[in-house]
């Protein structure tokens, strides 16, 4: 079962490989498939984001999180040449300090 955990590196880019309304089942499920056919995704520990649509549905976001660019960018690209989905997920911007 994929458990949240923060992003691990200061860059903090992660990639999104897949979205599902119809649970964190769907998620985990899509995971399995992925690593199966990604071995070395296997050793890595996915992240399911719980989101709110619009329309209030609740979104399961499949991703891998603690990359920097390059290493998220590598990613996607080796997943795309599979046909598999990968979307780069940059990092929040920095807050900026309060002014008074």
């Amino acid at each position: 079962t994929a458990a949240p955990r923060p992003a691990a590196t200061a860059d903090g880019f992660a990639v999104q490989l897949g979205a599902f309304f119809d649970g964190s089942a769907a998620a985990e499920r899509a995971w399995h498939e992925l690593a199966v056919r990604h071995p070395e995704l296997a050793a890595r520990t996915p992240l399911i984001a719980v989101a709110h649509a619009a329309n209030g549905r609740v979104i399961h976001r499949l991703q891998l999180t603690g990359l920097d660019r390059a290493s998220a960018a590598a990613l996607c690209t080796a997943l795309a040449a599979h046909h598999d989905p990968c979307v780069l997920v940059a990092p929040p911007p920095a807050p900026r300090p309060a002014t008074l």
